[in-house]
């Protein structure tokens, strides 16, 4: 089930790259380079370190073999 929330959250990265934003001027930024670099230099790392199904880097074996 956790690697559905990190594909989802995966696909939100993804669109916030199409998505449009109002600055703090109040003023509508749609050119997609703008908004690229914004996202780029601004919580784009973040979301993507966040986006990384790190249960599926684990490489022990949790069976429970004692």
């Amino acid at each position: 089930m956790g690697f559905v929330f990190d594909a989802l959250f995966f696909i939100d990265v993804a669109v916030i790259f199409f998505s449009a934003y109002v600055d703090d001027n109040l003023k509508l930024i749609d050119d997609r380079k703008i908004i690229v670099k914004t996202y780029l230099l601004g919580w784009f790392t973040v979301d993507l370190i966040s986006s990384v199904p790190f249960s599926l880097l684990d490489s022990h074996d949790n069976s429970g073999s004692g």
